[in-house]
């Protein structure tokens, strides 16, 4: 089997064309149902076919786990982000103004105004032959009434897209190496751990 690429493609965006392509590339529209969350779905594929999204956003106060509908209706409130599906991993940063912004994707269909990052195309490694390999996400105890968890070095609940019910999720990656050095994670999604 010859090796999967992995794309880095970046760009310098307005807030409104960072919002449209985060509702081309990962908004699933109300009614419409999901692909499974391992059902491979071309990026322009219909909103019903296209993997589950969820975003890691930060600001200077708070850091948080949110879906894509959260992140397109609060963008400008979050300084940073990543938002992701099995399709690719969307990357955010506000600069003077605008947004630094890298697309990560098996895919070499980068949208108009992205140019390719030098090195690229990377090859992929996925760190286990199990797709629910990840890193464990943060998560004691969990108020089943409040669909939360609690952990006791922070001070607030967290709250996962995903719907778990024993333990927090994982956080599902791929690596972009080149060579043998790793440059990229990709986040992949979160996925129930299996007892």
């Amino acid at each position: 089997m010859a090796d999967e690429k992995g794309y880095v493609f970046y760009a310098t965006l307005e807030q409104d064309v960072l919002a449209r392509l985060l509702k081309e590339r990962f908004h699933i529209r109300e009614g419409e149902a999901p692909a499974e969350p391992n059902a491979s779905a071309e990026p322009s594929a219909p909103p019903e076919r296209r993997p589950p999204a969820c975003a890691l956003v930060r600001r200077v106060d708070c850091a948080d786990v949110k879906t894509c509908e959260e992140v397109i209706s609060h963008l400008a409130q979050w300084t940073e982000g990543q938002i992701f599906n099995e399709n690719a991993e969307l990357r955010w940063r506000q600069t003077q103004g605008k947004y630094a912004v890298l697309l990560l994707t098996e895919q070499n269909d980068p949208p108009d105004g992205f140019q390719l990052l030098n090195g690229a195309p990377f090859t992929v490694v996925r760190p286990s032959s199990d797709d629910q390999h990840g890193f464990l996400l943060w998560g004691t105890r969990y108020d089943k009434a409040k669909d939360r968890w609690w952990e006791a070095r922070i001070p607030r609940p967290l709250r996962y897209p995903a719907k778990t019910h024993n333990k927090p999720p994982q956080l599902a990656y791929r690596l972009y190496q080149e060579g043998a050095t790793v440059r990229w994670v990709r986040l992949v999604g979160l996925k129930e751990v299996q007892a």
